[in-house]
This record gives structure tokens, sequence and C-alpha cells, in this order.
């Protein structure tokens, strides 16, 4: 392979490179192009959310007995649009399917768990209303952090700043909800407890930032 070009006066120069052994070269004559593949416009949306169309059987148990034996159906880009637990329904136990709503950016803009209607389904278009248990809403700015985040059960709207590290600066809600505060690295020290957003957890990091 040979390269060429200038040195600082301007002098000419022509090398021969070998190039290292194991690096994939091209030769000149053959262009490395990449043709997309055609896509189809939806009236602006990249990737609608499609009903829930494939039931693919994924067994998470290890015997006959598990209560957890769920088929997953995915949507076109490949997110997992719904979950039906069929062995909580084998034992008549209800609400507990869920079912993900995607933006065009396929971030989850809405969660619901309950029963998936309609019955007759697959394909599915959503949990049944009278069944709903839980309902779960997000939106996202520009970078994709949430700014708000919504639940029904329990009831809680609760909005978040970003600064420009894209660390959480601030939070609202439960009353008396506890801040995050961040060392000089970036690292969390402090944070609202899970499950109890008004109790603390205080986080120690080592030299090495874990």
């Amino acid at each position: 392979m040979q390269t060429s070009g200038t040195d600082d006066a301007s002098h000419k120069y022509t090398a021969s490179v070998a190039p290292p052994q194991g690096v994939w070269t091209s030769r000149p004559q053959v262009p490395l192009t990449h043709k997309p593949p055609p896509t189809k416009s939806h009236r602006g949306r990249a990737f609608p959310t499609p009903p829930c169309k494939a039931a693919v059987p994924r067994d998470t148990g290890h015997n006959s007995n598990a209560l957890l034996h769920t088929k997953d159906g995915r949507n076109k880009p490949g997110g997992v649009a719904c979950k039906s637990n069929v062995n909580i329904h084998s034992l008549s136990v209800a609400t507990q399917d869920n079912y993900y709503w995607y933006d065009d950016l396929q971030q989850v803009k809405r969660h619901d768990r309950g029963d998936l209607t309609p019955s007759s389904g697959p394909p599915y278009t959503g949990i049944d209303p009278t069944t709903r248990q839980q309902q779960e809403d997000f939106t996202f700015d520009e970078t994709g952090n949430w700014n708000q985040f919504q639940t029904q059960s329990p009831a809680l709207v609760q909005t978040r700043t970003h600064d420009t590290a894209n660390q959480i600066a601030s939070l609202t809600n439960p009353s008396g909800i506890i801040q995050p505060v961040y060392d000089a690295l970036g690292n969390m020290t402090t944070m609202p407890k899970a499950g109890d957003w008004t109790t603390s957890n205080t986080l120690k990091w080592d030299a090495w930032n874990r």
C-alpha cells in the first residue's frame, strides 16, 4: 500500500507502507459502500407500536409447579410489547399480565399490568381497564432522561431535572423526598431508599469509583 503527501518544506514524497498483520484492507478499486434497507413512513413515526402479535413461550420456571411461565410478544423493532403469565392464568389468578407502549425512539412510555385484551388474543392491544392493577407513564427529555414519571397504583406524579452531566439534579414528590447528592467525581453519595422516598441511603466509593 502506498501513501503520498508533502512534508513541511512542500517536498512531495511517496512511501510504501505494508499493512500490519491481522488488519483487513480493501483494494482501492473496490468502493466500500453501504446501502441502507428501504424504510417505510408511518405518518412520521419510525416504529409505531403494533398489536402484540408474536407469543413466543419462554420458560422461566424449573418444574411444572413453577408460578412463572411467560409468553412474550415483541413489536417490530424487537421490544417486549406484552407478557402473558401462563401458569398464573392456569391457577385462575388474574391481573398478572403486562403490556408496554413505546415512543418513536423505542423508549417505554407506558406500562400497564392486568389482564391482556382481547381475551381471544394474540394479537393483544393492551390491558383490560377493569382488571388494571398498575399503570406507569414516562416522559423523556431530548437526551432520553426521564423528566416525568406517573403511576396510578400507588398514585404518584414525579418530575425530575438533570444537570449538564445528565445526572438527576432534583426530584419532586412525594413530600419530603430525599434529593440526590454527588461527589466531585460525579458519584452519587446520597439517594432515596428503595421503597421509601423519604429515607436516605448513603453511598461510599473507593479510589476506583466502585
